[in-house]
């Protein structure tokens, strides 16, 4: 039977939570702490309002907000659109409106770059402890991700031309 990824990550919270989900820098975390925070990350989409096939985007370092993010959205339904930090505001701009993005969450190293992003696009702070006070998405009626849905879109550096969405 195929899963979706967020599937794959509640399984293995419910059947193997304590074995090691992931390591970042001095951090291990276990299944049932990605699983949980994954869970608060989709109930932060849900409490925003974004619905199944939603796009968000995230702009930041690499770090555990961005990975619980990415799959707290997948979670809810909802697509993450990683903006390349590499990339200019303006190309973060386009990209955001080429992907049809209504909320970016910025990592703090982003904030001066914020106000290139159009007035109808709302900016959050990607900030982990804003999750805590929030009830995983999982004990709370989160959206059904199947297996054929959209899990993200990712963007091209743009060498050659304008950044592609794939």
């Amino acid at each position: 039977m195929e899963q979706s990824l967020s599937e794959v990550v509640l399984q293995r919270a419910r059947i193997h939570p304590q074995r090691v989900a992931y390591v970042f820098g001095d951090a291990t975390v276990t299944y049932a702490e990605f699983g949980d925070h994954c869970g608060k990350a989709a109930s932060l989409c849900r409490d925003l309002g974004l619905k199944k096939g939603d796009r968000i985007g995230i702009l930041a370092l690499n770090g555990r907000a961005v990975v619980e993010l990415l799959f707290g959205a997948i979670t809810a339904g909802v697509v993450p659109v990683s903006l390349p930090w590499k990339a200019t505001p303006q190309e973060w701009a386009g990209i955001v409106q080429d992907a049809g993005v209504r909320h970016v969450f910025v990592s703090q190293v982003f904030a001066p770059a914020m106000a290139v992003f159009p007035a109808d696009v709302a900016v959050h702070a990607l900030d982990r402890s804003a999750w805590g006070s929030l009830a995983p998405a999982e004990r709370t009626g989160r959206a059904a991700a199947i297996p054929a849905d959209l899990a993200a879109i990712i963007y091209t550096s743009g060498t050659t031309g304008r950044p592609k969405g794939v």
